[in-house]
């Protein structure tokens, strides 16, 4: 017994419409896509219009056995109750939500919106493998969690130079800051 097809149609987006003194802000939930999948436009006509290309990763890989949602393709137009200039909108997209903010005006200003990937929802891997899910905090000069007993070789040497059993004596208050100690330069990446 095969499973069945989904359905190729757009799926039509349920949204959320708001209106504040000076901005419309449209969310809308579109699941499983990436940023550079979907669109958003607004018409001469004051329409918003939204669109999400269907996305598959495992499309052909494994046999399907339950379909019972898709990520996309998604659409839908909507009437804007006010003009806005499109031109200085925002547009975000994070956590499967769309959300689009479009300033009010006295004239409507068209504009095809555009979003540009600004950072990544899967982590970045970085340093001793097997360390997977914590928060490491990236530090520089002498106050590096690798350098914690003073200047030595070994610390000077990049993650991936040290021999795996050199992150043995490294202890969980070794690696994270004292809280009443001065504020270091430090950028905390998440490890996949």
């Amino acid at each position: 017994m095969s499973a069945p097809q989904p359905s190729t149609a757009p799926t039509q987006v349920a949204i959320k419409l708001y209106r504040s003194h000076d901005r419309l802000t449209i969310a809308a939930p579109m699941p499983g896509l990436e940023p550079s999948d979907i669109t958003a436009e607004v018409t001469a006509d004051h329409q918003l219009i939204l669109h999400g290309e269907q996305r598959g990763i495992q499309k052909g890989i494994n046999d399907e056995l339950m379909n019972e949602w898709n990520p996309g393709p998604y659409h839908r137009e909507i009437a804007l109750p006010h003009p806005v200039d499109a031109t200085i909108a925002n547009v975000t997209y994070g956590n499967g939500v769309l959300v689009v903010s479009l300033p009010l005006s006295d004239a409507n200003q068209p504009a095809k919106l555009v979003m540009q990937q600004t950072g990544t929802a899967h982590g970045v891997l970085e340093g001793a493998t097997g360390h997977t899910g914590t928060v490491v905090f990236t530090t520089t000069g002498d106050a590096s969690p690798l350098n914690a007993g003073g200047d030595s070789e070994e610390s000077d040497r990049a993650p991936e130079e040290l021999e795996e059993d050199s992150f043995a004596d490294i202890t969980t208050e070794d690696l994270m800051p004292d809280p009443l100690a001065q504020p270091l330069d430090t950028d905390a990446t998440m490890i996949a």
